[in-house]
């Protein structure tokens, strides 16, 4: 497997032109909803592929709801809060 840097995915780029089955994203939320951000993921990502953001804050979720609009089809009973204690 050979990961691919965000800066380096431009819309349509990966896998043409099916897509990816998963993209794996563990960035601030500041990041996810920049309109470069989201059209490097949905137009990558295939359909009925899967998305997984991990370092969401609860607060957070709204913002990426409303900068991915209907590209995403978000599965909220598949969401789990971890958090660690020392």
């Amino acid at each position: 497997f050979q990961g691919r840097h965000t800066r380096e995915v431009l819309p349509y780029d990966v896998c043409q032109p099916r897509g990816v089955d998963v993209c794996v994203a563990n960035i601030l939320v500041g990041q996810l909803v920049r309109p470069s951000m989201v059209a490097a993921i949905v137009t990558n990502l295939q359909e009925g592929g899967l998305l997984c953001l991990s370092g969401i804050r609860p607060a957070q979720v709204d913002a990426l709801k409303g900068a991915y609009g209907g590209s995403i089809e978000w599965l909220d009973d598949q969401y789990a809060e971890l958090s660690a204690d020392e």
